[in-house]
């Protein structure tokens, strides 16, 4: 039987077939519920950007009142292929591209096992290893950090990271394999490797800053001091990764010269001073140096070099080994350089998380290819029944995970009257009104991300990260929402205080709007303040540098933003729309006044009111 590629193919048709066609039979919704209700973690916070470049529209406000803002910051390359798939085929895109994607990430990983092994095993192995993240969470391996990190990190359909991006990240290892393997001066791979390494930078540079030292690591393991000879001699090649890198990274630079500074500050972005580059560096250096990070680094480097001592290890072979290392080096050295050449940053934990992800892949390949070597069996007539029970385990592994992850939230009945009134509520309105003439004021992100996706005119509130406005704006609209609900400065107050909740402190009511402006570890505070309450200022000294996702407002910022909301008297633009969620902890709804509106939905989660137009509420 001669193994074709086509096993991929329709592991990857039944893959996605199973995981919609179980969510379809027990959620029946509509499609773009179903959408925002399915998408892997926080993914949808990324379909209003999706829908914007798609639109080549970048600085919408939403708002009657302003235009000419600048334009959002987003992950061109990250974004752009579902961007262009919802102008075809609308909600569809998702699910056609998650089939693409998975199709993709198997066939990378299939010719990238195909270089050192056979093509069964190459198929057998692309499969296994898509599946490693599935089994993780599955297991008790989901209880141990770094098999939890390796799982997350590896490969998921969450948009678009690492949905994308590690399609980018995997094929730039493929190349660079295939330059020491094979021939090395090859236009088409030096091409394949500027546009990589741009399609990284525009989607998630962390990727980006590893692939570029780990492309100077191999120059200078393949030519060794004659580095600078071979760049001269052949520099049409560089050329050629240099130019096409500029290129296909123009828009994203574009993108963010022309973006507006106040949104990023709002994703978390701060400035490093030579104080907090001092701090960061040497907190890279002290874990490298720690008894573990040496235990950890020697233990990899140990086995790269164990393998150059073993006659049994082909050339090839010891050179997929090393390429394998030198991005498990490049892993370590890229947060350092990031440090040092950045005048920004934002998450750094990224780096490390990729760091882990590499040295997974390292341990991998190097027990593979020692399996190969001192394997005595000959399995080759085996082969083919081996890949047909892997085939089989795989597609029925892979069912009961979706079967068992949509029975919990089935089970939940939180989650269901959430799901269930969301879809009733986005009928009921798509019944009266069309979203492209009315104004929807709602708390609720997905109220957000749902009527941005189905052409919504204006919004009153808007998430922070889905329009460019200037923070003065966002904090006016916060306003102007209160004052037509009628609440209070003691509503305001609860919206706006600082909440631990869990390992943090967050308050998810105001996060939305100003995400993660406020800041606070023990690296970095809002304008670097230490005005908070003693049991806050503790907590911000015991959080770790590295923890950048943990919002406090400091006191006198508290203060300036009741006093504002207090005097805030512009005039009011009353909605069409109105969804609440009654489960929010800042105000009651039952006090609520809302006189010019009928109440046309109360359900156990949501409450709608639409605008009273002489018009009997029990008309609508």
């Amino acid at each position: 039987m001669k193994i074709k590629n086509y096993y991929l193919l329709t592991f990857a048709l039944l893959v996605i077939t199973i995981k919609w066609s179980i969510s379809f039979y027990y959620f029946p919704e509509s499609l773009d519920v179903k959408i925002l209700h399915d998408s892997v973690a926080d993914a949808k916070d990324y379909y209003p950007l999706i829908k914007f470049l798609s639109e080549l529209n970048l600085n919408y406000s939403y708002d009657p009142e302003i235009d000419s803002l600048k334009v959002v910051p987003l992950p061109f390359w990250g974004i752009l292929f579902h961007s262009l798939f919802i102008k075809i085929f609308n909600f569809y895109s998702f699910i056609i591209l998650d089939f693409i994607c998975v199709s993709f990430i198997l066939f990378i990983f299939y010719y990238i096992f195909k270089i050192f092994l056979s093509k069964t095993l190459s198929i057998i192995l692309s499969i296994l290893i898509f599946l490693i993240p599935y089994l993780i969470s599955n297991t008790f391996f989901s209880n141990i950090q770094y098999f939890y990190l390796f799982g997350e990190t590896l490969y998921n359909l969450r948009v678009p990271r690492p949905m994308i991006t590690n399609l980018y990240f995997f094929g730039f290892i493929l190349i660079s394999l295939r330059l020491l393997t094979g021939n090395f001066y090859n236009f088409k791979n030096f091409f394949l490797l500027g546009l990589l390494m741009a399609l990284s930078l525009s989607s998630f540079y962390y990727h980006f800053f590893t692939e570029a030292l780990s492309l100077v690591f191999i120059l200078i393991y393949k030519f060794k001091t004659k580095i600078f000879l071979e760049l001269k001699e052949n520099f049409k090649y560089f050329f050629v990764l240099v130019i096409t890198f500029l290129i296909a990274a123009t828009p994203f630079f574009l993108n963010l010269y022309f973006h507006e500074s106040e949104f990023t500050y709002r994703q978390c972005i701060f400035d490093l001073d030579f104080k907090l580059k001092a701090q960061l560096l040497s907190y890279f250096v002290s874990k490298y140096s720690s008894f573990k990070g040496i235990i950890f680094i020697s233990s990899l480097s140990i086995l790269t070099l164990l393998s150059h001592r073993l006659h049994t290890i082909s050339i090839t072979d010891k050179k997929i080994i090393n390429i394998f290392y030198l991005f498990f080096l490049a892993s370590l050295v890229a947060p350092i350089l990031f440090v040092i050449i950045s005048p920004k940053s934002c998450v750094i934990y990224h780096f490390v998380n990729f760091t882990i992800l590499n040295a997974f892949l390292f341990l991998i390949i190097y027990f593979l290819i020692i399996l190969k070597t001192i394997s005595k069996f000959n399995l080759k007539n085996y082969y083919n029944s081996f890949l047909i029970l892997v085939f089989v385990f795989s597609i029925l592994f892979f069912t009961f995970h979706e079967y068992n992850k949509t029975m919990v939230k089935k089970n939940d009945e939180t989650h269901n009257q959430y799901r269930n009134e969301l879809n009733l509520v986005t009928k009921k309105i798509e019944k009266n009104y069309k979203l492209r003439d009315i104004s929807l004021l709602t708390f609720e992100t997905d109220f957000m991300v749902w009527s941005i996706m189905k052409d919504i005119k204006y919004l009153d509130l808007n998430k922070s990260i889905f329009t460019p406005k200037k923070d003065f704006m966002i904090e006016e609209d916060i306003f102007s929402a209160f004052k037509k609900l009628g609440l209070d400065d003691t509503n305001f107050e609860l919206f706006i205080k600082n909440q631990e909740r869990g390992w943090r402190y967050i308050n998810p009511n105001i996060t939305k709007f100003v995400y993660y402006k406020y800041q606070a570890n023990s690296l970095v505070t809002y304008q670097n303040s230490l005005d908070f309450e003693k049991d806050e200022l503790e907590h911000i000294k015991n959080t770790h540098l590295l923890l950048q996702q943990q919002q406090m407002i400091p006191k006198f910022e508290l203060e300036r933003l009741k006093k504002a909301f207090k005097i805030f008297d512009d005039d009011l633009i009353f909605p069409e729309v109105i969804v609440l969620n009654k489960r929010d902890d800042f105000f009651d709804y039952k006090k609520l006044k809302l006189n010019k509106y009928c109440k046309v939905f109360d359900g156990s989660v949501f409450v709608l009111y639409f605008k009273d137009q002489n018009k009997s509420c029990n008309e609508q």
